[in-house]
């Protein structure tokens, strides 16, 4: 997708090139009705990935790419009150998100500049947080609960939209690509909770804890990549951003549900800025 726009390509000319940048991640999981997912944090970090492409003609191109990469984020809450519990409680939390983008492009050049494309898109998540949290009533009733939780989320689909490019010079150009994005797959959780008593080695009563479980999940939505570039005599290099934003759901859930996953929508956003590197042979 990303290729077919940044150079007109003669018959059966091949591109490759790779494409890195740096992203943040808004997870849809903090819209989990009723849970403590609430409280995620955004993901940041590196992701990049390959670009393949072939001309079959002037004006149909079939293109692959990937993103590659991990996105961490740490935080932690301050001392608080549980007027419940009767005790003071501090909480660390830590994410790390895997995520392996792939997606193919088959396009079509409909005027010069404008080009039109359909493609398979596949994106895999896994998703590891792990939450610890420190209660107090005083020095002999102090305790320390361990959650641990992995998501595992293949999702695959179609996306369909267009790209343009106007050059400033017989250098320098501009490009821009929107399409939109219809995925479904599964949503897979597992947690893992242990709670211990300050200076005790074992595990209180009760405790481990452990549960799993799988959902049906859809999401769509779009991804706008507007990017500056230069044709050098070499390599065609691009400087842009990009911005995905998916609408997830739980399409198998109960309609009306304040505690766990439902079929409410929620909202995930990727975004950052990228630079791509591209030889045409």
């Amino acid at each position: 997708m990303a290729l077919s726009i940044v150079a007109p390509a003669s018959a059966m000319d091949y591109i490759i090139g790779a494409k890195g940048g740096y992203y943040v991640w808004r997870p849809f999981l903090r819209d989990i009705p009723g849970s403590s997912f609430s409280t995620l944090e955004s993901g940041t970090g590196a992701l990049a990935g390959p670009i393949f492409g072939i001309s079959f003609t002037n004006d149909i191109t079939l293109s692959v790419s990937g993103l590659f990469g991990q996105q961490t984020a740490q935080w932690s809450t301050g001392n608080t009150y549980n007027e419940k519990e009767g005790k003071y409680e501090s909480t660390t939390s830590y994410m790390q998100e895997q995520r392996y983008d792939i997606d193919t492009a088959l396009s079509y050049q409909v005027i010069q500049g404008l080009r039109l494309f359909v493609g398979y898109k596949y994106q895999y998540l896994e998703v590891e947080w792990i939450s610890s949290t420190r209660q107090a009533g005083d020095l002999t009733s102090m305790s320390v609960s361990d959650d641990e939780v992995e998501f595992k989320i293949p999702l695959q689909g179609i996306s369909i939209g267009g790209s343009y490019v106007a050059p400033f010079s017989d250098l320098y150009f501009f490009s821009m690509t929107l399409s939109g994005i219809i995925m479904r797959g599964k949503f897979k959780y597992s947690s893992h909770e242990i709670r211990y008593r300050t200076f005790e080695s074992t595990a209180i009563a009760g405790t481990p804890d452990s549960e799993s479980d799988t959902f049906d999940m859809q999401q769509m939505g779009f991804n706008f990549e507007p990017a500056i570039g230069i044709r050098t005599g070499g390599p065609i290099i691009t400087l842009g951003m990009r911005y995905q934003y998916l609408r997830s759901q739980f399409y198998n859930q109960e309609a009306t549900s304040n505690d766990g996953p439902s079929d409410n929508w929620m909202n995930d956003h990727l975004y950052g800025v990228f630079m791509s590197v591209m030889f045409v042979l």
